[in-house]
């Protein structure tokens, strides 16, 4: 069976946006299959969705303060995370070999 997911950075403004909005929709969203927040102005998602149909079904009130839906390849990342934060985008590394 083929996964024909993604997984995709939203980055927006914490200081400008409802952050509880985002998140609920985000954790909710029956277009997410999985999601990680481990730094305050990002989520990542995994989405069998494209980048704009994301974008259109985030809250409305994200538009006025602007934010960034964008594909991200986690084969080619590096930082300093969290075990926790490394353990996701490793298996979600995975996910992608398979």
């Amino acid at each position: 069976m083929s996964d024909n997911s993604r997984i995709y950075a939203i980055l927006y403004d914490r200081d400008k946006i409802d952050t509880e909005e985002l998140h609920r929709s985000v954790s909710r969203s029956n277009m997410v299959r999985r999601w990680w927040h481990h730094i305050k102005s990002l989520y990542l998602i995994k989405s069998d969705y494209s980048a704009a149909e994301i974008a259109e079904a985030l809250p409305r009130s994200m538009r006025e303060a602007g934010f960034l839906v964008i594909e991200v390849n986690l084969k080619n990342s590096s930082g300093w995370l969290s075990d926790k934060a490394w353990e996701w985008i490793s298996k979600r590394q995975k996910e992608e070999s398979i």
